[in-house]
């Protein structure tokens, strides 16, 4: 009789350690939410406002574009231009090419300069896919006059051209990257193991859930073939 009096304290005192393990691993599960929840919040902040830097106005009119005056350009296209063609200067990429195309980014300020070669009337306008114009210059008919004018690149951008003389004086423009970089836009996805959030918390519960299954089964045996070799005796 003592030795089962011993047996069943000692599987009720079981039982409160495996309770005790069971509430440890549900604080550190709910400790490791918070801190994910927490990180999750920082990062979305981020992001946020990294949407809202890129401002960017819209390219309009003859002479300079809605561009961000303060704004440093990309790239610096330079080019001269004359009725058999727009000739590339200016940066090596589309240097001595005829009607060379440009691979703008969107979202990015770009600058344009250039020359009229033969006295002949030219501007230098930016068009989209119908053909409606998106930025232009001046036109100038002097030899040896320069115009130049700044731009914020965008997705409808197809073409730069001279509208005087549109069989001959123009261009492609392509666009990569894939930025918009011109405002707030859509809340991004967040994979917490990018954002370094802490999982162990996680693991910390698993193993309390097995810690608890083993417990169990332990007692189970003990209950049932301790008492059961017990009880068959003959002295019992």
């Amino acid at each position: 009789m003592s030795e089962r009096c011993t047996r069943r304290a000692f599987v009720r005192t079981l039982g409160g350690m495996t309770a005790a393990a069971g509430a440890t691993g549900t604080v550190s599960a709910q400790e490791g939410t918070t801190t994910t929840g927490a990180g999750g919040t920082g990062t979305g902040g981020t992001t946020g406002g990294g949407g809202t830097t890129g401002a960017g106005g819209t390219a309009g009119g003859e002479g300079t574009t809605g561009s961000d005056g303060d704004s440093e350009p990309a790239v610096h296209y330079r080019f001269g231009g004359r009725v058999s063609a727009w000739q590339g200067r200016e940066p090596e990429t589309i240097a001595d090419s005829t009607n060379p195309t440009l691979n703008l980014e969107a979202g990015q300020t770009y600058r344009v300069t250039w020359e009229n070669l033969d006295g002949v009337a030219h501007n230098f306008t930016i068009q989209d896919s119908s053909g409606s114009n998106l930025a232009s210059t001046a036109t100038t008919s002097e030899e040896g006059a320069t115009l130049t004018f700044t731009f914020t690149a965008s997705e409808q951008m197809a073409q730069y051209i001279c509208t005087i003389h549109p069989t001959t004086m123009v261009g492609d423009i392509e666009l990569g990257g894939g930025g918009t970089g011109g405002g707030g836009g859509a809340e991004q996805e967040i994979n917490p193991e990018e954002m370094g959030v802490p999982l162990r918390p996680h693991y910390v519960g698993i193993v309390t859930v097995l810690m608890m299954i083993v417990s169990l089964v332990y007692a189970f045996f003990v209950l049932k073939y301790g008492e059961s070799e017990h009880s068959s005796s003959p002295n019992q």
